[in-house]
């Protein structure tokens, strides 16, 4: 049974029942977004389960570090709404920092720093997924990094594996195709500092459809679950 359900929308509201005559949708095959594209997941945690439809909007471009973004009205997979972009079939996402799961303020007591006093930007672009890797391929990109005290420099990365390619995934009884499966692990580095961190977040992306299933592992115990039930595109 499910807990509870909510809608995510976002312009005047006319979207569904007095849709455009010409609909805008982005050209990426595994992140498709078209103004009024309904999402409907099914959000699992140790809370319970929760539903959540999401009418998702294409808000404009906006140009980082020279490569155009479009952004998108805030989902259940991103909260704060994504900035993206697909150019060569690499998906980069300009994300907020907090959504990493890092934990700052833990982080300098680690380091036996004050509070506020680890600077990190508060947004990073990160490669979420590459098409056009193999499975086995891996990537990295770095979070932020810095020097608290002489000779010690702190190094926060994430870590991406493509797991499988090309493969079928059933979702809440629905069987989709052509499926890309990432792993992306949070990885700090601090020399001779044992950190108590360790999430990973397993993306499957659907050809055509997006992200159909997130699962968020801390130190490999499942800590939340988020499915797609179902969707309209276009």
């Amino acid at each position: 049974m499910l807990a509870c359900q909510k809608e995510i929308s976002f312009g005047d509201g006319n979207a569904t029942n007095n849709p455009p005559s010409s609909v805008r949708c982005t050209g990426c095959s595994y992140l498709p977004v078209c103004d009024s594209t309904m999402l409907t997941y099914i959000d699992s945690t140790a809370m319970g389960t929760d539903t959540t439809e999401n009418i998702l909007l294409i808000l404009g471009d906006t140009t980082i570090n020279g490569r155009k973004f479009t952004k998108i009205s805030p989902s259940s997979i991103f909260a704060q709404g994504l900035l993206y972009n697909c150019d060569g079939g690499d998906y980069r996402i300009y994300q907020p920092v907090p959504d990493l799961g890092i934990d700052i303020d833990s982080l300098a007591q680690s380091l036996g720093l004050p509070v506020g006093t680890v600077p990190i930007p508060s947004h990073i672009q990160t490669t979420i997924l590459k098409t056009s890797a193999n499975a086995g391929a891996t990537w990295t990109d770095t979070v932020f990094q810095f020097t608290p005290v002489p000779f010690l420099s702190v190094v926060a990365k994430l870590d991406y594996k493509l797991e499988q390619k090309g493969i079928q995934r059933t979702v809440l009884g629905k069987v989709f195709t052509n499926v890309i499966h990432v792993s992306s692990k949070l990885n700090i580095v601090i020399p001779m500092v044992p950190l108590p961190v360790d999430v990973t977040i397993h993306y499957y992306f659907a050809d055509g459809v997006g992200i159909i299933e997130t699962t968020t592992a801390n130190s490999g115990v499942v800590e939340s679950q988020t499915r797609l039930y179902k969707y309209k595109i276009k």
